[in-house]
């Protein structure tokens, strides 16, 4: 998901009233905070803070695909590994659990727990109706 970019929002406005009022010939100031040299600068100011907040999304969307791409390579990478580890020392050894497998054994009986505290919680459920 790409970090939405900001937009110029009032900065448009702004461009429309400094180009008409660029025409005078003299100076406009209204008073100390109000004139037209300020509002240009304050223009060019949220446009450097807007394109700067910008510019930092794309480089923190980058990282993101990169990072995520990374870790689907290292998904890929270790499922290659478990298989390899598993056809080398089979599945049922130590070595296919250290790689992180589950021995076909322990699969079974945990599959046949799962089954009785299936069972188990039926037979319960049954009883309290």
């Amino acid at each position: 998901m790409a970090t939405p970019l900001v937009s110029k929002g009032h900065i448009d406005e702004v461009d429309l009233i400094i180009g008409r009022f660029n025409k005078l010939s003299k100076p406009l100031v209204f008073n100390e905070n109000t004139s037209l040299a300020l509002l240009i600068a304050k223009r060019n100011q949220a446009l450097n803070a807007i394109e700067d907040r910008n510019a930092k999304a794309t480089q923190f969307d980058a990282a993101i695909g990169t990072m995520n791409n990374s870790d689907k390579e290292l998904s890929k990478m270790q499922s290659s590994f478990l298989l390899q580890v598993g056809d080398f020392y089979g599945k049922n050894s130590d070595e296919y659990v250290w790689a992180g497998g589950v021995r076909q054994s322990d699969a079974i009986e945990r599959a046949k727990l799962t089954r009785q505290e299936k069972l188990k919680a039926d037979v319960e459920q049954k009883k309290k109706e």
